[in-house]
């Protein structure tokens, strides 16, 4: 992952590049510890690399209510692109069950954390939470998506949070995502499903943002090497 590969799609999908992202979004596997040492924000690679333009004849945002009442909302994206980042890592290592429970009161991750070189500091966590995809990084890393097109900025909590979905047009499949930032962090969480539940799979990327902005355990300076 030292070479970079930037994928900024517009309009139709090649299929073999849809085909690789899915490979890479849905896959349950181990990481081999050399690709996690100088896999330079392997976490990136959760990011499933989509367009959405022509696909929808209607770019209208899905709106969700929470069960707090606070109304937010997911606008299409025109793309996505995605690209490696050549940072150092000096180490990477699973999530510790400790630190799952103290930091997101759950057991339901599995996820591996990696440290800068030099400082040894926790800089990026990537793997899955309650069946959804996660991805944190410290902030001063510039992130690995950048997104073109609607993407909404909505409150939960009080609290500011980047939205938004788009469809892959070659197997109708919707990819919903949200961000957040915590401390110096960056949170990012995605989902993806047949396009024909877009709604529901808004709903449930809005419920496990709730759960985790309402957590007040959420400090990744807990994660130590």
């Amino acid at each position: 992952m030292k070479k970079e590969e930037l994928f900024n799609i517009i309009g139709e999908v090649d299929e073999q590049k849809i085909l690789k992202a899915n490979k890479i979004f849905f896959a349950n596997k181990k990481i081999p510890k050399g690709l996690l040492k100088w896999g330079a924000l392997a976490a990136c690679l959760i990011i499933t690399v989509v367009s959405a333009i022509g696909v929808l004849t209607k770019k209208q945002p899905v709106i969700v209510t929470l069960s707090n009442g606070d109304e937010i909302n997911f606008n299409i994206s025109e793309s996505i692109s995605i690209h490696s980042l050549d940072i150092p890592i000096a180490d990477s290592r699973n999530l510790s069950k400790a630190e799952a429970e103290s930091i997101f009161e759950t057991c339901n991750i599995e996820a591996y954390v990696s440290f800068e070189e030099g400082s040894y500091e926790f800089i990026t966590l990537d793997g899955t939470i309650d069946g959804f995809s996660i991805n944190v990084n410290r902030k001063d890393i510039p992130s690995c998506v950048e997104v073109e097109g609607e993407e909404s900025l909505s409150y939960i909590n009080g609290i500011p949070v980047n939205l938004g979905y788009s469809v892959i047009k070659s197997n109708a499949t919707a990819v919903v995502y949200g961000e957040f930032s915590v401390g110096n962090y960056r949170v990012h969480i995605e989902t993806a499903g047949d396009k024909s539940n877009l709604e529901i799979l808004c709903k449930k990327v809005a419920d496990e943002l709730l759960k985790l902005l309402e957590n007040s355990s959420l400090d990744f300076e807990q994660i130590k090497y």
